[in-house]
């Protein structure tokens, strides 16, 4: 006959979440002679920080169009934590929020002119930037903290930092993004993952018992 124990967060002692004990109630559970014990599954929550200072992936710049020929320089550090693409570009968008760098549509929807997604037929990740309005458009609305319209059109951009290894997380080398930027890119613009997305440095869990 066999009998299943399951060993949960109930179950842990200690302070480093690394010794588990299971108290058996007296009397009600006998153990015969040359039973064995054996894990038979595990399930372990993926929630592991993947963007950390520890990394020293936790940062990278974004210059936002406020003039003819100028951009403000926005230098921003990631709080450690798991991320996703998905989680990281909510964490730009509260940040875009918080600086005033978006605007809002008719329908009251924020409008932000930096974007990171998936891309998952490409198996990649995505930068997205939009040209940024000279003037207020049709049916949209400012906020109060809205950082100005430049003189001419253009996109934002992105720099991935070489002092640091968030380029393996995102998938994209260090430099530029539009690589265009000194000059203004005046469209519009999007690119791939130029290398694979590392995503995590966590990629395996070993579990080794006595």
């Amino acid at each position: 006959m066999s009998y299943t124990l399951v060993l949960n967060s109930s179950n842990v002692i200690g302070t480093n979440n690394n010794t588990y004990q299971y108290i058996f109630i007296k009397g009600s559970f006998t153990i015969q002679e040359g039973a064995e014990i054996m894990v038979s599954s595990i399930q372990v929550p993926y929630s592991w920080f993947n963007i950390t200072a520890t990394y020293n992936n936790n940062s990278f710049k974004i210059f936002f169009p406020t003039a003819s020929t100028t951009y403000t320089l926005f230098t921003i550090t990631i709080p450690d934590g798991f991320y996703t693409t998905t989680s990281l570009n909510s964490y730009i968008q509260q940040y875009c929020i918080t600086n005033g760098l978006y605007l809002i549509d008719s329908l009251g929807n924020f409008v932000y002119y930096i974007v990171i997604a998936y891309n998952t037929t490409y198996y990649a990740n995505q930068i997205l930037t939009f040209t940024v309005p000279i003037s207020l458009p049709s049916g949209y609305s400012a906020p109060s903290n809205w950082i100005g319209y430049p003189v001419v059109s253009r996109t934002p951009y992105i720099q991935i930092l070489s002092t640091n290894t968030l380029s393996s997380f995102l998938g994209f080398t260090s430099g530029y993004y539009p690589p265009s930027a000194a000059s203004g890119e005046t469209a519009n613009y999007s690119i791939n993952s130029n290398i694979t997305p590392l995503g995590s440095t966590v990629n395996s869990v070993i579990v080794r018992c006595s």
